[in-house]
């Protein structure tokens, strides 16, 4: 638009874009110039626009697209994987031989099952149960190759988890003392 006189105000875009609930590709045919010069003048004029997401939740409810706003059509889709508290979890679907192992119930967790836990069902042949606790033996929750997992029963692991944390602070002072042992030599 350099040179150029702007052919529409920041009133009328608002109007246009919020009221009106018109893209920018809509607005760019009315005015026949690009959809680059409309979004660079809204921003210009300080006309918000919306987020892509809102963008697509718009263009949904006025019917002019028909995909349904979930899974792979929303703008924050990541793949069918989440993390929370380190561990990674994967969106299963209804027909997979572990959909039993998946949250069920409302929400965003909905579907979702703990990669760790799928990887030892995959290795064990089975569904886990409630009972089965899968240890990531170190202590990475993303870590979650089978060499790394180990499955054991609720009443077992408090015991077994404080067994491995000792082992480990074990190995790392003895490490420590002989680092300490090597410097004196030297």
């Amino acid at each position: 638009m350099q040179g150029r006189k702007a052919i529409y105000t920041a009133d009328q875009l608002r109007e246009m874009y919020w009221e009106q609930n018109m893209t920018t590709t809509e607005i760019s045919k009315l005015f026949g110039v690009g959809m680059s010069a409309v979004a660079h003048a809204m921003n210009r004029l300080g006309v918000p626009k919306r987020s892509h997401g809102e963008q697509l939740r718009k263009q949904y409810e006025l019917g002019k697209i028909t995909a349904p706003l979930t899974g792979r059509a929303m703008v924050n889709w990541r793949g069918g994987r989440m993390t929370k508290a380190g561990y990674i979890y994967e969106k299963l679907h209804e027909s997979h031989r572990f959909w039993c192992m998946a949250r069920k119930g409302g929400g965003h967790q909905h579907g979702y099952a703990a990669q760790h836990r799928l990887v030892m069902a995959e290795h064990l042949g089975r569904p886990l149960v409630t009972e089965d606790i899968v240890h990531h033996l170190n202590g990475q929750r993303a870590d979650n190759r089978l060499e790394n997992l180990s499955l054991v029963d609720r009443r077992t692991h408090p015991t077994w988890a404080f067994q491995h944390a000792m082992q480990e602070r074990i190995r790392t002072l003895e490490a420590h003392i002989a680092n300490i042992a090597q410097l004196k030599m030297v």
